[in-house]
C-alpha cells in the first residue's frame, strides 16, 4: 500500500486530428484516404470528448482529458484564465494507459489529478502540479486491483481518494488519505460481506469527510444496490 514516487516525466507532442467526410463519393474516398494516412503517420489519433474540470479560488479553470497515440492513452492538461485565453497546456505520458478520474485545484497552489494505470497490476497515480504548470511529483498507489473514482482536498491540502478495490472476487470500498507532499496517511475500509463500491468523497468545513458508497444486497436494498453515506474524521475514524 505504500506509494512509490517517480520524478522522470517525459511528454508527448502532438495535436488533435479528426477525420473529415463528405456527401459525394469522391469526398468520401478522399476522407477515407486521409484518415488512413493519419493512422499511419500522425502521433495523435483523437481526443476523447469527456473532460474533467476544476476551478481554483481565482476562477481559473483546469481541464484534463485522455488522448491516444499509437501506443497508449495519456493525459492532456490545460489551464484557462478568467479572460477565456489558454494560459498553458501540456501532455503527461508514462508509456502506459492513463485515464483521469478526478481532479482538484486547491487554494494552496496545487492541482492534483487522479488517474487509473493499466498494466499487469492495475493501479493508480496521483499527479501533483503547481498552478503555473510545474510538475511536482507522481505518487503511484501500488495496491493491485485498486481503482480510484473521486478525490477531494481539505484546507491543509490533504487529499482524500475514494477507491474500489477488487480482491478475491470481492469489491471493497476504501478511502485513502495523502498529505500535500504525497505521503500516505491512512486508509479506511467499509466492512461488509457484500460487494461495496466507492462513489464519491467530499470534505466539509468542519473537517469531516463524507464517503459515498453503494453496496449490493444490503438490508434495505431488496436485492439491488443500496446507497450509503459514511462520515469520517481527519484521523480516519468513522463517525456515522
Amino acid at each position: 500500500m505504500k506509494p512509490r514516487e517517480h520524478t522522470n516525466y517525459p511528454g508527448l507532442p502532438g495535436g488533435v486530428v479528426k477525420p473529415g467526410g463528405g456527401h459525394a463519393v469522391k469526398a468520401v474516398l478522399l476522407a477515407f484516404c486521409s484518415f488512413a494516412a493519419l493512422i499511419l503517420f500522425s502521433p495523435v489519433l483523437w481526443a476523447q470528448e469527456s473532460r474533467i474540470v476544476a476551478r481554483d479560488a481565482r476562477g481559473d479553470i483546469y481541464f484534463v482529458s485522455s488522448r491516444y497515440n499509437n501506443r497508449n492513452e495519456y493525459l492532456h492538461i490545460s489551464k484557462m484564465g478568467l479572460d477565456g485565453n489558454m494560459v498553458w497546456q501540456g501532455n503527461y505520458d508514462r508509456g502506459t494507459d492513463l485515464k483521469p478520474v478526478g481532479m482538484v485545484a486547491h487554494s494552496g497552489g496545487l492541482v492534483i489529478l487522479a488517474a487509473t494505470r493499466a498494466g499487469k497490476e492495475r493501479s493508480f497515480s496521483l499527479i501533483y502540479y503547481s498552478f503555473d504548470n510545474f510538475l511536482l511529483r507522481e505518487v503511484i498507489g501500488d495496491t493491485p486491483g485498486a481503482a480510484p473514482v473521486a478525490l477531494a482536498a481539505d484546507k491543509q491540502d490533504n487529499i482524500y481518494v475514494a477507491l474500489t478495490v477488487k480482491r478475491a472476487n470481492q469489491a471493497r470500498a476504501e478511502l485513502w488519505k495523502y498529505d500535500r507532499n504525497g505521503a500516505f496517511f491512512w486508509s479506511a475500509v467499509y466492512e461488509t460481506l457484500n460487494n461495496a463500491y466507492a462513489q464519491d468523497v467530499q470534505t466539509l468545513y468542519n473537517g469531516e469527510i463524507t464517503f459515498g458508497v453503494t453496496q449490493s444486497g444490503g438490508p434495505n436494498s431488496f436485492g439491488e444496490y443500496e446507497p450509503l453515506t459514511l462520515t469520517y474524521n481527519a484521523y480516519g475514524s468513522r463517525l456515522r
